[in-house]
């Protein structure tokens, strides 16, 4: 190759033009490019160009490739990534923790993905407690909303292998629309945080009908902390106490929410009419945007 690839992109186009071992000698190429990168700059990302290098190669050459890596001395952040990723797809899970475990010795790689691989990798093995701080750190890297989903199968073990101590709590989320993406956020935070949360997530739709009915799911799960989650759509404004009307006997929904500090229930903090108008557009996004952040 004339020039050494970097970009994944690139990677993937020059090995794909290659086969035997001339893609090999380009791979080993462009492994050295990385290193002498990961070399100058530690913090600099480089995962993605590796994960291009080996969606490139065949099955047969990342085992030839995986017996090159072994000689390579010293072992670069690039080389002890790729053999994580060959070991954990070859079943050798130990040897994979221990490449893992070798790559994160130095600089930490501040990449939520790279952080679930290797806590993945972790929790196979059995190291629950080290697979658990693995996890919270790549929570804190804040990463999209797409990263929560990924991550609900190992946060349901983990869970359950050792599950946050700092404090308890009971979280119900109801609203006028789907809740499942916001549960899964706001169990994975807690998780991050340290609370050992219990969360009742309400029927679709029918937050109304869990407010009112003393019967509900709601009442049963007795929450300490409730969320109403309510579309632009459904802002009904007459569901506020700080809202002008005539006297009614009804009882308004937010007074009954479980929660409220009285012979009865929790108050729960209510939106006011100013805020929730001032929302409503923005809630009708999601994710919000930098509009609704600052709203």
């Amino acid at each position: 190759m004339p020039s050494v690839p970097t970009t994944p992109a690139a990677i993937s186009a020059a090995l794909a033009a290659l086969d035997g071992a001339a893609r090999l000698q380009a791979a080993g190429a462009i492994l050295d490019r990385l290193d002498a990168i990961a070399d100058r700059d530690a913090n600099r990302p480089l995962f993605d160009a590796c994960d291009a290098l080996l969606e490139a190669l065949p099955r047969d050459d990342t085992r030839t490739l995986d017996r090159w890596l072994a000689g390579r001395e010293p072992a670069s952040r690039p080389s002890l990534y790729l053999r994580a990723r060959l070991a954990h797809a070859a079943g050798q899970l130990t040897a994979a923790a221990g490449h893992w475990d070798a790559l994160f010795r130095g600089t930490p790689p501040a990449d939520a993905n790279v952080l679930l691989l290797y806590a993945r990798v972790l929790a196979d093995v059995g190291r629950f407690s080290d697979a658990a701080e693995r996890l919270r750190h790549a929570l804190r890297c804040r990463p999209p909303y797409s990263f929560y989903p990924r991550v609900r199968t190992l946060l349901d073990r983990l869970w359950q292998e050792a599950p946050p101590a700092d404090r308890q709590a009971r979280v119900a989320v109801i609203g006028s629309s789907t809740t499942s993406l916001v549960v899964q956020v706001l169990r994975a935070l807690c998780f991050r945080d340290g609370v050992n949360a219990e969360f009742y997530e309400g029927p679709y739709g029918t937050y109304r009908q869990e407010i009112l009915d003393r019967d509900s799911g709601l009442y049963r799960f007795k929450p300490g902390l409730t969320f109403v989650l309510r579309t632009g759509g459904t802002c009904n404004c007459r569901l506020t106490s700080t809202t002008r009307r005539r006297p009614s006997t009804r009882p308004s929904p937010s007074r009954w929410l479980p929660g409220r500090r009285s012979t009865t229930a929790p108050a729960v903090t209510s939106c006011t009419t100013r805020s929730i108008c001032r929302r409503k557009r923005a809630m009708t996004r999601w994710p919000p945007g930098p509009a609704a952040e600052r709203a």
